[in-house]
């Protein structure tokens, strides 16, 4: 398999993962201490906390090295923009939201189709959730739920509705699921290829409840959990493939906040975590509000899952 750029040097490459590392001390270290031989680089907040005091290769180096798998970004519908600056705009009121909500911003003679709106109707039908959660006698994102209870009001209805109208390429399945690579280990939600259900391009894990069960400790195993199942899918998706570096994509729910991320492989040892996205769940109409401004951020997140997927459509190992 052709090499995805040019070696590093392995003294290089130790120094900048040395680097990477001392700015994500919590998550390497442990990540690194449950999966053996696995090096992740977490390159978000990497560059503006590293020592500027380093050689021009390992500037040059690290460089690519961070504008690997960032995903192109994801131009809104014109109706589905109209509808967010509304929202963006709107005074922070549950009354006023919803009313934004309900207007009409389609095309005068435009026809709507999930095809071809599938931004404005997230937004809609997960504002509007959202909206009604809010305005309901006893929220249930505010009070002591266990785990599966909360995934049914924040993370389940957001990816089923994030991914619906591509369901003809990523079939969502939820809860206790299995994969062929990764044993006996289950997974609060797979997104599975259609065309190749051995091809796993979406994991999804539950790191806890609200109140309940939603630990630092209970977040690093689940991770520890993703990264491990990670691997196998990998090593798998790498028959399929001579591109590199190879994605593979996760989502976790964690104190009230959904992760959009991503590892890619860029060879046997080395890994990239990146998160492309973070969103609060909104109990309130102005995290309602921000929660919808990341609406073209999410959608560039899942764009780059399916694009992955279609990618591989021709992989050799249908089932």
């Amino acid at each position: 398999m052709a090499p995805y750029f040019t070696a590093v040097t392995e003294v290089v490459t130790k120094r900048i993962f040395k680097m990477v590392a001392t700015v994500n001390d919590n998550v390497c270290d442990s990540v690194e201490q449950s999966v053996k031989k696995t090096k992740i680089m977490e390159v978000n907040k990497s560059v503006h906390e590293i020592n500027r005091e380093i050689s021009d290769k390992e500037e040059e180096e690290l460089t690519r090295l961070r504008g690997i798998g960032v995903i192109p970004p994801y131009q809104l519908s014109t109706s589905c923009k109209t509808l967010v600056n509304a929202i963006e705009k709107s005074p922070p009121s549950i009354i006023l939201l919803r009313q934004a909500l309900r207007t009409n911003t389609l095309l005068p003679g435009e026809i709507f189709t999930i095809a071809t709106h599938a931004d404005l109707n997230f937004v809609e039908v997960v504002g509007t959730h959202f909206i009604n959660l809010m305005d309901s006698p006893v929220n249930p994102l505010t009070s002591k739920k266990l785990e599966r209870g909360v995934a049914l009001h924040t993370t389940i209805i957001v990816l089923n509705n994030l991914f619906l109208a591509d369901n003809d390429i990523i079939d969502l399945c939820w809860l206790e699921r299995l994969t062929d690579h990764t044993g006996s280990t289950k997974w609060d939600g797979i997104g599975f290829s259609v065309s190749n259900r051995k091809l796993v391009p979406l994991l999804i894990e539950f790191s806890g409840a609200i109140q309940h069960n939603n630990t630092i400790p209970k977040m690093i195993d689940d991770e520890n959990k993703l990264i491990k199942g990670m691997k196998s899918v990998l090593a798998f998706t790498e028959t399929l493939t001579d591109k590199m570096p190879l994605p593979i994509y996760y989502c976790r729910f964690y104190d009230s906040k959904i992760f959009f991320e991503s590892l890619g492989l860029l060879d046997n040892h080395l890994y990239l975590k990146r998160t492309h996205c973070i969103v609060t769940c909104p109990t309130t109409p102005k995290e309602l509000q921000k929660f919808i401004y990341s609406t073209n951020t999410m959608f560039a997140w899942k764009s780059a899952v399916v694009n992955f997927a279609s990618d591989i459509n021709d992989c050799k190992d249908p089932l």
